[in-house]
């Protein structure tokens, strides 16, 4: 008769474990490396970022944190705004950042956490060790980062894109910039770069303009040739501050009395990601690791994945993001979530349509 409570009691457990294993399968988990010099914008960008996501819109999608991190982040972003203070300090040498949030979805009747985000920042400066020094913890501790991350980007610091354009490049940018895309190159992921300050260079110079004169650079046109096996590229412009908010100064940027914060596009980044990340899993094999367990949260929400094939009779077609959507059977939360992705990617393509450099390059060679 004693053995009757203890198999029950034994079954209890089974099912306990079961349902955690299957509660932690239908929690997103989506880490983001971001890597950049020294002045690029990453701070900026991240304390931007977080004001505009941290209030649900249409979509009813936003990211919460923990208070230490939100009142860290909220910080950065009021000094950003703030005209009679400092632009904030960028990360110190060594210190590698985990941002981590929570991605809520807001309904009519609930607000339901979807999962876990995290963004890593690490600092810019200790880049350049990577090829000029011996191996050490710091360097270790970032190609372990990248290794784990499911989708890796890159902040390009829009001054020094202007003054290459202008034929003035600061000493040494095309050297930085090879050491990016070297970093970058050493993993299979997918890559998004993020083109920050765009509101000192879309005044003077179209979109098209910037992209193209990139590409005449040969690594990075090497690098997006690379990037068509993973099958995603983007360059995405985005401004921490908005138009007007701050002017070139030298070598670095100064803010402009009296105007008001306005960032723009600081969420595509964000919502790009996860369909990024998913579409390249398609085309490369996964690893035994995250890249599987992204795949497996995606079965557990039966979202629709088309593989992503490069059509070259249909380059001219209107972009559409269709390669990711929302399936009969799809819990609500997650596809909200995936509407606000995909809703703000095709926007974001329509508007920006050479920003899918691998498509713009495939689109060069063909003549198009």
């Amino acid at each position: 008769m004693e053995a009757i409570p203890v198999i029950a009691l034994a079954a209890i457990i089974i099912f306990l474990v079961r349902k955690r294993k299957k509660r932690a399968r239908q929690e997103l988990d989506l880490s983001l490396a971001v890597v950049g010099f020294e002045a690029s914008g990453k701070t900026v960008y991240i304390g931007s970022m977080f004001n505009e996501l941290r209030v649900p819109g249409d979509h009813g999608v936003f990211l919460d944190a923990i208070p230490e991190k939100a009142g860290k982040l909220l910080s950065l972003y009021n000094t950003t705004a703030d005209t009679d203070k400092k632009f904030p300090d960028s990360t110190n040498k060594g210190e590698l950042i985990e941002w981590p949030f929570t991605v809520k979805v807001r309904s009519a009747g609930s607000v339901i956490t979807l999962g876990a985000f995290r963004y890593l920042d690490f600092a810019g400066e200790s880049l350049r060790d990577l090829y000029t020094a011996a191996p050490n913890p710091e360097t270790r501790r970032l190609y372990d980062h990248f290794k784990n991350a499911d989708i890796l980007m890159a902040m390009l610091d829009g001054l020094q894109v202007k003054r290459y354009l202008e034929n003035r490049p600061r000493p040494g940018f095309q050297n930085d910039l090879g050491t990016l895309l070297a970093l970058l190159s050493g993993h299979q992921k997918p890559v998004n770069l993020i083109l920050a300050k765009w509101d000192i260079l879309e005044d003077q110079y179209s979109f098209r303009q910037v992209v193209e004169r990139l590409f005449q650079i040969n690594q990075f046109a090497k690098f997006v040739r690379a990037q068509a096996v993973p099958g995603i590229c983007r360059l995405i412009p985005v401004s921490s501050v908005g138009p007007g908010f701050a002017r070139e100064e030298g070598n670095a940027m100064r803010k402009v009395a009296g105007k008001v914060i306005n960032p723009v596009r600081v969420e595509v980044p964000v919502a790009c990601a996860l369909p990024d990340a998913l579409t390249a899993i398609r085309q490369v094999k996964p690893g035994p690791a995250r890249a599987s367990n992204l795949m497996r949260w995606a079965g557990t929400m039966k979202l629709n994945m088309g593989i992503l094939t490069v059509d070259l009779a249909a380059l001219n077609a209107p972009p559409a993001a269709s390669y990711l959507s929302a399936a009969l059977g799809t819990p609500a939360a997650a596809g909200q979530f995936i509407r606000y992705c995909e809703d703000r990617l095709t926007q974001f393509d329509r508007e920006f349509p050479e920003s899918d450099l691998v498509r713009f390059m495939l689109q060069h060679q063909q003549g198009l």
